[in-house]
């Protein structure tokens, strides 16, 4: 039976709950999927899991087309957005990684050396713009 009509048939407080239940246990597995293809820190994607079947509790069941695509495209910009969220340690201080990803950016920074590796951090990282890159750095923009 799809979200919708289990809705429609619930006409009781308990039902419509009971209704909201059943589609988390239907759906659960998909919406964490989703937000680990992003994620992958197993905390934040439940979080986002959570938020994702909350999205959909405040929703207006009338305005949901599709509850699967609805879930998908709500578990994935919220995962952009957690990603988007998350704080990053001063340059000099690595974040938190897996040894290969440590690794990596060790190695951008020998290859690329101090001055560049910093640039590239602030435009990557910190979401510097160009004009503020250069001002930064005492350039005219």
């Amino acid at each position: 039976m799809s979200f919708e009509s289990r809705l429609q048939h619930a006409s009781t407080k308990e039902a419509k709950r009971k209704a909201y239940e059943a589609t988390y246990d239907e759906y659960h597995g998909l919406v964490a999927f989703v937000a680990g293809n992003t994620l992958h820190d197993p905390s934040l994607r439940e979080d986002v899991v959570q938020e994702t079947f909350l999205a959909l509790f405040q929703s207006d069941p009338s305005s949901i087309r599709s509850v699967k695509a609805f879930l998908c495209i709500t578990a994935k910009n919220k995962s952009l957005d957690a990603n988007k969220r998350r704080s990053f340690e001063p340059l000099g201080e690595e974040p938190s990684a897996p040894d290969d990803f440590g690794l990596f950016l060790a190695e951008l920074k020998e290859l690329l050396g101090e001055e560049d590796y910093a640039l590239l951090y602030d435009y990557v990282v910190a979401g510097m713009d160009s004009k503020s890159l250069a001002l930064d750095r005492g350039l005219s923009p």
